[in-house]
């Protein structure tokens, strides 16, 4: 499957992360990026469950670190409303609505996402980059 940033939902909280920073939007997105951090460390988990090489492993946790860590530190004296978390909603509908219209299945997004990491492959277009160098 063709590995673009614009596929990967991560990415798309790290760039609401970077509006919301920059004044943007007025929508926080701490919700997204706790949810964003539990489904990485879930990632994770696997990761070292079916015992993907340490470098792989390496990657992921700078990705968590630099996509979820340090947004949620930045934030942590932000307040936040049920609007924000609604928005976490739409935001992830439209991410499932551009998959859509590129013509991937969130389904098999995610089933070939999880046989990467069952083969020890590179996960995400970061870590494919990296490996190219």
């Amino acid at each position: 499957m063709l590995e673009r940033m614009d596929f990967v939902f991560s990415y798309w909280i790290f760039f609401w992360y970077f509006c919301y920073e920059l004044n943007l939007t007025q929508y926080n997105p701490v919700g997204a990026l706790y949810i964003g951090l539990l489904e990485n460390i879930g990632v994770l988990l696997l990761m070292i469950y079916y015992k993907n090489s340490y470098y792989h492993l390496l990657l992921i946790c700078f990705i968590i670190l630099v996509t979820k860590f340090l947004p949620l530190w930045s934030l942590r004296n932000t307040s936040y409303s049920i609007k924000d978390i609604y928005i976490v909603f739409v935001y992830f509908l439209m991410y499932i609505l551009w998959l859509y219209f590129n013509n991937i299945s969130f389904i098999s997004f995610f089933v070939d996402q999880f046989k990467r990491i069952q083969e020890n492959k590179p996960l995400g277009p970061f870590m494919i980059y990296m490996l190219k160098k």
